[in-house]
């Protein structure tokens, strides 16, 4: 009877499965082993056979000095573009750099633990981060951390073992009807440069990188079309009439604009729409900072720039716009995602079915 083969490694007190890779030596004299674990033995011997593939091919092993940020950095530049789009790529990068740089990005890859972990989110709660910016933070070095296992720079993704980040209802912060009208007169009475943005965002709702990035050829004054598009969701691409206000308000803008590029020593792109003093793309934080400002200063308190898609279509909504058109201005294939998502019901919406109760019940 044949003999079976003999078994690679041992099983820990954990019960996970080890193996060991040696790499020759290094120019020190110091020779080098790598630990492979996993609690299938056949995943493990994988992983150790893959090792050992890149041992042979002359790769050095994977310095055990690598840290969180130098990884990170890594895992952003060269791997996240090759399946993300840009604006995934950008908050991607915001997270690592506002998140998780600051509080486990000196650590030791390899060395990353539970503790690392827990203190990072109770940090980013203590800041009052909400619990859709910290359940960010948490994916995006969980997709970094995917891709270290993958890559056998981690053998374990300790973030994935963790509980996630408590849902915690979002605050309706859609402005009404007559707050846009406050909005938009703020910014026409104070000249802002940004109104034609302001007003692109209230009255058709666009995503803020489909705004950020809109370019004169998408405009098209002579049959009074605007073209949004999608990077999210390239489906939603799509050709929207555009209501007076916004065209008024774009004419302006591109008249202005025209003079700022006759002065500037430099112009970045004389493509984009919306830019910064030497025609480069507004950074989604220099949007977001311009946004507040003028919601706060105009009195409607601290709104989130998403907030104006939720504004176009309830606003819509209530002025009795069908479901299906503003699913369509928005972007959306469904108007299932508009109705659970977009449009919030006004207390006149809603008042039918009191009145209806005040009949039924209206009488002792």
């Amino acid at each position: 009877m044949p003999r079976k083969p003999k078994r690679e490694g041992y099983v820990d007190a954990k019960g996970l499965h080890v193996g060991y890779v040696r790499f020759p030596a290094d120019e020190n004299g110091v020779v080098v082993r790598r630990k492979v674990k996993h609690k299938d033995y056949d995943e493990m011997l994988r992983r150790k056979r893959a090792l050992e593939a890149e041992r042979d091919a002359g790769l050095p092993p994977v310095s055990r000095v690598q840290t969180v940020r130098e990884w990170c950095e890594h895992w952003h530049a060269n791997i996240a573009p090759q399946t993300a789009k840009r604006a995934t790529l950008n908050t991607y990068g915001d997270a690592l750099r506002n998140w998780v740089y600051p509080y486990v990005g000196n650590v030791a890859l390899v060395k990353l633990n539970h503790r690392h972990y827990d203190a990072m989110m109770r940090a980013l709660e203590a800041q009052g981060l909400s619990s859709d910016s910290r359940k960010k933070a948490r994916a995006t070095l969980n997709r970094a951390l995917v891709c270290a296992v993958q890559r056998h720079e981690l053998t374990r993704n300790i973030v994935a073992e963790m509980d996630g980040v408590p849902t915690v209802p979002k605050v309706k912060d859609a402005l009404t009807k007559p707050q846009v009208t406050v909005v938009l007169d703020w910014c026409r009475n104070e000249n802002d440069k940004y109104e034609a943005l302001a007003v692109l965002v209230l009255l058709i709702g666009p995503r803020q990188a489909s705004a950020l990035d809109l370019r004169w050829d998408d405009i098209d004054f002579g049959e009074n079309i605007i073209r949004i598009e999608d990077e999210k969701s390239p489906s939603g691409t799509r050709d929207v009439p555009m209501p007076q206000r916004l065209r008024d308000a774009l004419l302006r803008h591109q008249q202005v604009q025209e003079l700022e590029r006759m002065v500037a020593d430099v112009w970045g792109d004389p493509g984009l729409v919306f830019t910064t003093s030497i025609g480069t793309r507004i950074h989604r934080r220099n949007a977001l900072r311009w946004w507040h400002g003028v919601t706060e200063k105009a009195g409607v308190g601290r709104r989130r720039m998403h907030a104006g898609r939720h504004t176009a279509a309830t606003v819509m909504k209530d002025d009795g716009v069908d479901t299906a058109v503003i699913a369509k201005i928005l972007g959306h294939s469904r108007t299932a995602v508009t109705e659970a998502f977009y449009i919030k019901p006004s207390t006149a919406q809603l008042q039918p079915g009191i009145d209806a109760i005040d009949r039924i019940y209206g009488d002792d």
